[in-house]
């Protein structure tokens, strides 16, 4: 295992620079943050994967967030472990296992936005893809029409909790806008909380019926308020790609949503810190060692590993709302294709994702025209 220098904080395209690095070394490096921790890097392929998933198991290596995240997720599913983390995730894939009942929800949705973006001529892409995946989450999650009064209040919540999300991602957080955050997260949870109450159709309501608890609210709404970043920016990957492909790659919605799948994780960096001296693959880690791979780096995956693995993890901290992710992409796909009028990028090029979020962002200012 090769010892290199690396500072992806202060790389111009740091998802690639890591890919570059790891394949040069063959496939695993350490290396130190600008704290001085060591960390060590592999590529994910099937053996390390299960390597990776059979410590976590064992409780050798643990999940390792920023203070500021600490602090966001307070006592929910992303920071919990153990068995109180096990139990927590049975019952979020069993609730999200059951997306098929808003699926028409979902598309009216969708088909309803790409009607107005169609409209504009010209949109920001994320932008665009954030406001879809507010409007999704207040009518799903909440059983609220995203025009309405509460519908336009629940927006405003999510955006000063994304924007403080992703100043609490940074090296140097801005501490008003997580504090904003905070506050904005605590009215998400009440609002969750108001809607499973009611006996409506909401995903919150759903939920709250079959598992009526403080505990299961804000795990249910950790995940939900967590997903409107990812989803606005896996969606806004899948449109650029989309207008940027050609036309016979566009008729496929299948084969483009498994592309898309294999290309564009949502995830940049997923790391593990070590609680005890422990060997890994043959590697001797110190305790506070931090274990760490990119499902975006290389753009694609390692033997024996599945797209769907790579796009939305795998293990005992995959995503739980994958089949929901997943058909949303799909929904999406069809109503590009349902447009009389092809989309494409402006200036016909992609952004550059940045390795210190989580998020593997897309990035503001990309713009699409949407009608000749």
């Amino acid at each position: 295992m090769q010892s290199v220098p690396l500072d992806l904080e202060l790389s111009d395209n740091p998802v690639e620079l890591l890919s570059q690095t790891l394949a040069a070394a063959g496939g695993v490096i350490k290396t130190r943050n600008s704290a001085g921790v060591e960390i060590v890097y592999f590529h994910p392929d099937a053996e390390w994967l299960a390597a990776f998933h059979a410590s976590e198991r064992s409780g050798a290596l643990v999940n390792h967030n920023t203070p500021a995240i600490e602090d966001l997720f307070a006592g929910t599913v992303f920071i919990l472990s153990g068995r109180t983390h096990m139990e927590a995730r049975k019952r979020l894939f069993r609730f999200f296992g059951s997306h098929d009942r808003w699926q028409d929800e979902v598309a009216f949705i969708v088909d309803s936005w790409a009607r107005r973006a169609t409209e504009a001529r010209k949109i920001d892409i994320l932008e665009q893809t954030r406001m879809l995946a507010v409007g999704i989450f207040t009518k799903v999650a909440l059983g609220l029409n995203p025009a309405s009064e509460d519908g336009e209040h629940v927006a405003k919540v999510v955006w000063e909790f994304v924007r403080g999300a992703v100043e609490a991602s940074s090296a140097s957080p801005d501490l008003t806008a997580l504090r904003r955050a905070l506050v904005a997260r605590d009215e998400l949870f009440r609002l969750t909380l108001e809607a499973g109450a009611e006996s409506g159709p909401s995903f919150a309501s759903h939920c709250l019926q079959q598992y009526p608890s403080q505990e299961g609210i804000r795990d249910i709404a950790s995940v939900l308020i967590a997903s409107v970043e990812t989803t606005a920016n896996m969606l806004a990957w899948t449109i650029a790609r989309w207008a940027l492909a050609p036309a016979p790659e566009r008729e496929d919605v299948e084969g483009f949503a498994r592309r898309i799948e294999a290309l564009d994780s949502p995830n940049t960096i997923i790391m593990r810190r070590a609680t005890a001296p422990m060997f890994f693959h043959g590697i001797s880690l110190k305790p506070g060692t931090l274990l760490a791979y990119s499902p975006a780096a290389d753009r694609g995956n390692g033997p024996g590993v599945t797209d769907d693995q790579v796009t939305f993890g795998s293990g005992s901290r995959s995503c739980p709302g994958r089949s929901m992710a997943r058909y949303i992409v799909r929904c999406t796909l069809r109503a590009l294709a349902a447009q009389s009028s092809p989309w494409t990028i402006v200036d016909g090029v992609l952004p550059r994702p940045i390795a210190w979020f989580p998020v593997r962002t897309f990035g503001l200012g990309i713009n699409l025209r949407t009608s000749a």
